[in-house]
């Protein structure tokens, strides 16, 4: 078997399906979920990628690798607990730096917000942070990875930037900060082979970057906010 074919039929095949099988089952949980959650429609988005992300990643380890593919998502509760402690410790040490050096190159400082609804706000970002981490750090990095590591991480991370080109606010800089994060993203997954790595440093730095600390996540601002920077 030629090169080629091989990179087609152990790479190219199953990412187009996995592409194709979460778009399809964004529409299918958007429709299935869209009466229960109404209007509020950034929540709607969330929950529906986050279950066609579940079902694209599920069906494809099933109908390309017969499930001896494993994405480091299912693990004894004590490396889940573990990873995702990781990846929030490095989270909350990329946050403290990152915002000491805005405070202390910049004129922004922190002021009191309005506050936060905790039970909204996990709802919302707990389920987009491990979204994009099955979708981007799943089965679309993993399969390719076994044929070239460099390549699935590098394509992986600029598809990351370019999904999130479309928010507000986002220009050159922050999509090649996007990009870099993504990078690091995958090399957490990289470095212990447990999804929950990335997930803990995308959750907790949305949380705390956002919510918490009043920064705009991924050129969105948030309303209502525990600090405000301004």
């Amino acid at each position: 078997m030629s090169k080629l074919k091989t990179v087609a039929l152990e790479a190219v095949a199953p990412v187009l399906s996995f592409i194709g099988l979460y778009i399809a089952g964004t529409l299918a949980f958007g429709l299935a979920l869209g009466p229960l959650l109404g209007d509020r429609r950034m929540l709607l988005f969330v929950w529906a990628s986050f279950g066609a992300a579940a079902v694209a990643n599920l069906v494809c380890v099933a109908l390309f690798d017969r499930f001896r593919l494993h994405l480091g998502i299912l693990q004894a509760p004590g490396a889940i607990a573990g990873g995702f402690l990781k990846g929030s410790l490095v989270a909350i040490a990329l946050i403290a730096g990152a915002n000491a050096l805005i405070l202390a190159t910049t004129k922004l400082r922190h002021v009191a917000g309005p506050g936060i609804d905790w039970f909204e706000v996990l709802a919302l970002f707990l389920p987009a942070a491990i979204h994009e981490e099955l979708v981007f750090r799943g089965y679309l990095l993993q399969k390719p990875a076994k044929l070239n590591l460099i390549a699935a991480v590098a394509m992986t991370s600029i598809l990351f930037a370019l999904v999130h080109g479309g928010n507000p606010s986002v220009g050159k800089i922050a999509l090649l900060n996007i990009f870099l994060a993504g990078v690091l993203l995958a090399l957490a997954w990289v470095w212990r082979r447990n999804l929950w790595i990335p997930i803990g440093i995308h959750v907790v730095w949305n949380l705390f970057s956002g919510p918490v600390l009043g920064h705009e996540v991924s050129g969105l601002s948030l309303p209502k906010t525990l600090l405000r920077t301004v």
